[in-house]
């Protein structure tokens, strides 16, 4: 889950309890004084583009899209990163 609260939330403990759900806080994409988490990240994209085209295993038309989803989500297949295109 990733969100930002502006106030306090509740959370229904028991369904929590019954699902065994675990949430873990944590900040992400930058504190104060640093470079951010993004900032850092696209530092790396801009340095190694032409790396990163092996991460994406398969590339779908948008008709696909469902046999898109069934391929990202069988990680036997070896997916990586689906990308569906227009």
């Amino acid at each position: 889950m990733l969100g930002v609260f502006t106030k306090p939330v509740s959370l229904n403990a028991l369904e929590l309890t019954l699902k065994e759900v675990r949430i873990v806080g944590s900040i992400t994409y930058g504190s104060p004084g640093h470079r951010s988490d993004f900032t850092e990240a696209v530092g790396i994209v801009e340095k190694r583009a032409a790396d990163l085209d092996c991460l994406v295993t398969a590339r779908l038309p948008l008709e696909r899209v469902g046999e898109g989803f069934e391929l990202a989500t069988d990680k036997a297949r070896g997916s990586i990163k689906v990308s569906i295109e227009p």
